[in-house]
């Protein structure tokens, strides 16, 4: 309610970033990623706040972009956040699953995934794409 109303009015990089992160919980997705775009607005170059709000608006893309693949399973972007940090393996093969190949080396990327699993998914998205090519069947282009 109020607070993101005068949030939006805080001129200050640090009481900005302070009051965001004090009342985050209580926000919608789209009014946070508002928000941090503000703060990285009013930042100073090369400061910690526009490194802290930059890393913040990176992963609330991500949960949106994870909203938009797989949002009735997920329910809320605190729920995506929980799965991204507490178990983010279930999640990308999940959406790996739905097709969302790109999404998924971004999340990998952004919570650190590596090892076996990514090089799965990383095989399953580019057999996808090389599936998906209708006129030939398939393959590399250009190669025959």
């Amino acid at each position: 309610g109020g607070s993101f109303e005068l949030a939006l009015r805080i001129q200050d990089e640090d009481e900005l970033w302070s009051v965001l992160q004090r009342f985050k919980e209580l926000w919608s997705l789209q009014e946070l990623i508002l928000l941090t775009c503000k703060c990285k607005s009013i930042a100073s170059d090369g400061g910690p706040v526009l490194d802290q709000a930059s890393a913040l608006h990176r992963r609330l893309r991500i949960y949106e972009r994870v909203l938009e693949a797989d949002g009735p399973r997920q329910g809320s972007w605190r729920g995506v956040e929980d799965q991204c940090v507490g178990d983010p393996e279930h999640l990308l093969k999940r959406l790996s699953g739905l097709g969302a190949h790109k999404l998924v080396l971004d999340v990998a990327e952004e919570f650190c995934v590596s090892g076996p699993i990514l090089q799965e998914l990383e095989g399953a998205a580019l057999f996808a794409c090389l599936s998906e090519r209708p006129v030939d069947g398939g393959g590399v282009p250009g190669v025959t």
